[in-house]
């Protein structure tokens, strides 16, 4: 169930209605000077298809995935992924593997319950700028 696409990972999955996830993602589309991060919304086939691959099907919406071949990872763990591919200085944050999972887990999670609240929902990819648009799949 592996789609083709998969080999050009890694996929970042995040909610595309989200105001908070979609600047995230325009910070990483800007900073990704490898263009190696490949963006889809959790809202998508091919999220699903992801998902499914890794054994994730059902993942709530308030959760990252980063999907690389047959591994994934969740919530802080993601992001502090995602912050390490970014070059300097965001690559810094990496030193957050440090701190215990079930901390940097309850911090992530503390966010994603407000985000609606505080930063509102959009459109489908809405904020995201027409030139970065084209590395986000689906």
């Amino acid at each position: 169930m592996t789609p083709p696409e998969q080999a050009q990972g890694p996929y970042v999955i995040f909610d595309g209605t989200c105001g908070l996830c979609n600047r995230f993602v325009v910070f990483a589309l800007r900073r990704d000077r490898s263009q190696a991060l490949r963006f889809v919304s959790n809202h998508s086939s091919l999220a699903q298809q992801l998902l499914a691959s890794v054994n994730l099907v059902g993942a709530d919406a308030e959760t990252v995935v980063v999907v690389e071949g047959d591994a994934a990872l969740v919530r802080s763990s993601a992001m502090i992924f995602v912050a390490s591919r970014l070059g300097w200085p965001w690559s810094m944050l990496a030193i957050f593997r440090l701190v215990p999972r079930f901390l940097r887990d309850w911090g992530y999670s503390l966010v994603a319950r407000n985000r609606i609240a505080i930063f509102g929902r959009v459109g489908e990819c809405a904020r995201v700028p027409a030139e970065l648009r084209q590395r986000i799949i689906e």
